[in-house]
């Protein structure tokens, strides 16, 4: 019988500690250079605080580039209004001169206030170095009218009561304990609305919208995005018209809303219980339940992508 012979030779991989450490190396170096950039950048600010007299029925026109923009309403019968220009650059200098290129305007004629930005670069300066931009810190009396446009920067508006229009692209807008009228249009900018009650229109494209605890009427219209629905009873309608859009509805109890569901090419999720409501035909599915009650409808049509609906027992409002 031959007898088979066992290498005594280690297969044990080679050490990696000299790579790791090498890695730790490097990240230690592009950490230092990081702080190192950020210690020395240079943040040069232009501060301007305007305050006129609100006349009612007024109308308040924002048109902003490449701006963030905060608006609070508040019981006042003025507008105050704080805007920053602002510059960053590793050289103070070249931070200074190019701020001089950020420009605000303010108008107040008519029954109409106009708020607007704007960047003008000199042809002979060549390309901007500095990392430029605007902010609006904006207080205007509730019951106002309110449009806002803009583009590649947020918007947040808390606490305000009037009618309010937005139209913006590669941002975000947030809406927090609002009421009234609102009409909203994005294009690659995400809608975030909490404790918002009276009429709701938002028509979206490449976005993410999420609502939590809409009341009142609601309207959506999404395409080739996402959306999010937190409800609760206080709810009167919603009516969503999607395609290729996720749609997930969030409720504590699935008994507290009248659903009429449908999408095409996709289909409908949801719990156990309630699946016997569910029906396919001709590559439609839908979801019809307690139509004929008063209570809060919601109402969803969608294409290519799915509805999902989820029971929440823990579900709370933030109020």
């Amino acid at each position: 019988m031959k007898k088979i012979s066992h290498s005594t030779k280690s297969t044990q991989a080679p050490s990696r500690k000299p790579s790791l450490l090498r890695r730790a190396g490097w990240s230690f170096l592009l950490l230092f250079s990081f702080a190192s950039y950020a210690q020395q950048l240079q943040v040069v600010t232009k501060s301007i605080q305007k305050e006129i007299i609100y006349s009612a029925g007024s109308k308040i026109n924002l048109n902003a580039k490449k701006a963030d923009i905060i608006i609070k309403g508040k019981s006042t019968d003025r507008i105050s209004i704080v805007v920053k220009l602002i510059a960053k650059h590793t050289d103070r200098s070249i931070a200074e001169k190019e701020l001089s290129y950020l420009n605000y305007e303010l108008k107040n004629a008519s029954g109409v206030v106009d708020l607007s930005n704007s960047y003008e670069i000199p042809k002979s300066a060549g390309k901007l170095r500095s990392q430029v931009n605007t902010v609006y810190e904006i207080t205007i009396p509730n019951k106002a009218n309110l449009l806002i446009i803009n583009s590649f920067g947020n918007i947040s508006v808390n606490d305000f009561s009037g009618e309010l229009a937005v139209k913006f692209n590669f941002g975000k807008l947030n809406l927090t304990d609002v009421s009234g009228k609102f009409n909203i249009e994005s294009s690659f900018g995400d809608v975030y609305a909490e404790n918002l009650d009276g009429s709701f229109v938002c028509k979206s494209e490449k976005a993410v919208v999420e609502l939590y605890n809409p009341s009142g009427t609601t309207l959506l219209e999404s395409k080739y995005g996402s959306v999010k629905l937190n409800l609760f009873n206080s709810l009167d309608k919603l009516v969503v018209n999607a395609s290729r859009s996720a749609i997930e509805v969030n409720v504590r109890r699935f008994e507290d809303f009248r659903f009429d569901l449908g999408t095409t090419f996709s289909q409908i999720n949801t719990p156990s219980a309630y699946r016997e409501f569910l029906s396919n035909y001709n590559n439609q599915e839908t979801l019809l339940f307690d139509t004929k009650t008063k209570k809060p409808l919601v109402q969803i049509q969608n294409s290519y992508s799915p509805i999902t609906v989820h029971i929440d027992k823990n579900l709370q409002t933030h109020k």
